[in-house]
């Protein structure tokens, strides 16, 4: 797929919001209430940060080829994302 400069821009930026958000609810994971529901066990905290994991993990093919297309062409460049 092909994605222009302030498309490209917009994804990224909303990465770092992803990466920053999950570094505020790593700091804020022991504020957060929840009724277990086997044993001991916060799944609250769990199953945020584990969001906020598996979405990074999804950016992560789009920053690859977003920092790829930034070093080769500048940031106006066009995104061009390798389709398998």
């Amino acid at each position: 797929g092909r994605s222009g400069a302030l498309m490209s821009h917009h994804i990224a930026m909303m990465a770092l919001s992803r990466m920053l958000s999950g570094v505020f609810m790593w700091y804020a994971r022991h504020d957060i209430p929840c009724k277990p529901w086997v044993g001991e066990i916060q799944h609250a905290s769990y199953a945020i940060l584990g969001a906020h994991l598996v979405h990074l993990v999804l950016l992560a093919d789009f920053g690859y080829y977003y920092v790829k297309g930034i070093a080769k062409a500048g940031l106006g460049c066009v995104v061009d994302v390798e389709i398998v």
